[in-house]
């Protein structure tokens, strides 16, 4: 089973991602099931989920009482140089699910060994690129976070507990850090709003750059800035375990931003679908189960049944700069200008002749006797040219959203224009 989710891994990457949180051992009681001391914990389901996009390191605390077939399971999977072992006994939870899964109820929380955990980096994780800080105490988020050298995106989960206990030192975490990731209840109770959008520019305030809060089946809501994004959960057909709902999402969410290496609010949004995919699969089954078993073709699969139900390539532009990069990125570049003042221009003499070239398919020579239009031929030129605008888009560092706001405030003056008698 383990050797097969090597082989499932389907995405090499140059940059780093390492999981910081809590490693349990969770006793959960469903209406149908319970399971005792099965490997849980929010660092656990965050990397396995991970670890279907990009290699993952793990940074955890364990008991000598933490059992070795786990240990097995996850170093097949991720790297486990970062789990630190100490005398004494492993956190455990405990936990049964009542009315429906609506209600959560607490039996047992013991921190144990990760009570007080002074947390150390390993120094082959220092360069990590991309870094999640998933739930467990702040303040040794704050300390570990402390040991990274200059990571690229960082983000940062947190839950009720630490809100109610330490909420001055979530808000030090959330000035370190780019995203936040939290669910609704949560959110509220952090920010003492309500109104969701409320919590997100609060949260902002204080630093985070993108925020992105979790609904539960209800899927989630992604803000940056004035944008927001809101994405719909996937309707499973049966609901077995909602623990690790959210931390599989937000590994699924590290883990494909890590395997692209690219942090902007489309490439978010892509990523929080494969979060809710991830999520959805999760719940599927008890425990991690559906981690343990997931395969590329299982996320690609499910991604196209919700990418069918919430038109995820709605925003067709985005692919089209998808398509423009890779293209761009297999060209011989040797003749293309190395500035990028030299570039745009060049780009915009390509725009000019692909244009005069469309133009030729007219009548625009009235001297000339007139000739049947072809519209297929005037399509592929379009399409040259949009090749050119997409590049130029690109080379002055625009992105599909810098795209529709430029078009969107200038659509507003062009607007204003005509009624004013412009």
């Amino acid at each position: 089973m383990v050797q097969s989710l090597r082989h499932a891994q389907s995405v090499v990457c140059n940059t780093m991602l390492t999981i910081f949180g809590s490693m349990v051992l969770d006793t959960i009681h469903t209406p149908n099931h319970m399971y005792k001391e099965a490997l849980g914990g929010s660092s656990t389901y965050a990397a396995l989920a991970a670890s279907r996009f990009s290699k993952t390191n793990l940074v955890a605390v364990a008991g000598t009482d933490f059992p070795k077939s786990y240990i097995d399971v996850l170093s097949g999977i991720i790297d486990t140089s970062g789990i630190d072992t100490r005398d004494g006994k492993t956190f455990r939870y405990e936990a049964r699910y009542e009315n429906n899964f609506k209600d959560r109820i607490d039996i047992l929380v013991e921190p144990n060994v990760s009570l007080n955990y002074e947390p150390h980096l390993p120094s082959q994780y220092k360069k990590s690129e991309f870094v999640y800080l998933a739930n467990t105490d702040p303040n040794q988020h704050i300390t570990i976070l402390q040991q990274f050298d200059a990571p690229k995106f960082v983000m940062c989960d947190t839950i009720q507990h630490w809100i109610k206990s330490v909420p001055d030192r979530i808000i030090e975490l959330i000035q370190m850090v780019d995203a936040v990731i939290i669910n609704e209840d949560e959110a509220r109770l952090l920010t003492d709003r309500y109104n969701l959008k409320k919590c997100a520019d609060t949260i902002q305030g204080w630093g985070a750059k993108y925020v992105i809060i979790k609904k539960a089946e209800h899927g989630s809501l992604l803000f940056h800035n004035n944008h927001t994004y809101s994405l719909p959960g996937f309707p499973i057909d049966r609901l077995q375990d909602p623990t690790g709902a959210g931390d599989s999402f937000a590994g699924a969410v590290m883990g494909y931003l890590n395997s692209t290496n690219t942090v902007n609010m489309e490439n978010l949004r892509r990523a929080c679908i494969y979060g809710n995919v991830v999520g959805s699969i999760t719940v599927e089954q008890y425990n991690i189960t559906g981690l343990l078993h997931l395969t590329p073709s299982d996320i690609q699969d499910r991604t196209k049944r919700y990418s069918s139900m919430i038109s995820m390539y709605d925003d067709r532009l985005s692919e089209i700069f998808r398509m423009q990069k890779s293209l761009a990125s297999i060209m011989d570049s040797s003749r293309y200008p190395d500035d990028n003042n030299k570039r745009v221009s060049a780009l915009c003499t390509a725009i000019i002749h692909e244009a005069v070239e469309l133009q030729r398919l007219t009548d625009w020579k009235w001297w000339k006797r007139p000739v049947p239009f072809d519209d297929a031929a005037a399509r592929e030129e379009l399409a040259d040219i949009w090749h050119f605008v997409v590049q130029a888009s690109i080379e002055l560092g625009m992105s599909p959203q810098d795209i529709l706001d430029e078009y969107t405030k200038k659509n507003h003056i062009n607007v204003q224009r005509q009624k004013s008698g412009y």
